[in-house]
């Protein structure tokens, strides 16, 4: 997305209000509720391809990956490209190769917006803004994940909203620590 990510990680650019890293890491906090609990692919991977004019199907891999140990090496076999770089792409298809690739496929509910340019960014972000604005929740939240997960109590939500306290998103978080939007079976710790 040149030229602002020659200034910038594109991962710290906003999706509406929200960086972009935050989304890899709310799934990451999720875990399981996410991605299910289906611990093998519910279908084949047969070939990988990146960006295909014509897709095979309606799956995508959607830049959220997860590896073993064994990666480092495994990425040290593969012969760089005329960048110097190792696609992702040719290191998924080494874990393909040795049986080694697990597909989980995300549950209902869940969706994938491109954000590889400037215009799709601004449409991923449009799209939040609407589904935040009629739901009255906020997306990928990681202190919301936190406190509905027993891992935060209210003092330190609280504490993490001060410093937000003029913004839609600090005055979110102290709904959610004092108002309707509070889990009703937990108790301040």
């Amino acid at each position: 997305m040149p030229p602002v990510t020659r200034a910038i990680s594109k991962h710290l650019l906003p999706v509406y209000h929200t960086p972009m890293m935050r989304y890899p890491l709310s799934v990451l906090l999720l875990g399981r509720e996410v991605i299910g609990n289906d611990p093998v692919a519910r279908g084949r991977v047969l070939r990988p391809e990146e960006k295909p004019a014509v897709p095979r199907s309606n799956y995508a891999v959607t830049g959220l990956d997860f590896y073993d140990n064994s990666v480092v090496d495994r990425a040290a076999d593969i012969q760089p490209s005329a960048l110097g770089e190792v696609g992702i792409t040719d290191l998924t298809r080494v874990y393909m190769e040795r049986g080694d690739l697990r597909m989980p496929v995300g549950g209902r509910g869940m969706a994938w917006l491109d954000t590889g340019t400037s215009d799709s960014l601004c449409e991923a972000g449009s799209s939040v803004a609407t589904i935040e604005r009629r739901q009255g929740l906020k997306m990928r939240c990681p202190e919301e994940i936190a406190y509905r997960q027993g891992w935060m109590s209210v003092d330190p939500l609280l504490a993490c909203a001060a410093p937000l306290e003029a913004t839609e998103y600090g005055r979110y978080l102290v709904r959610l620590a004092h108002g309707p939007l509070a889990p009703s079976s937990r108790t301040a710790r």
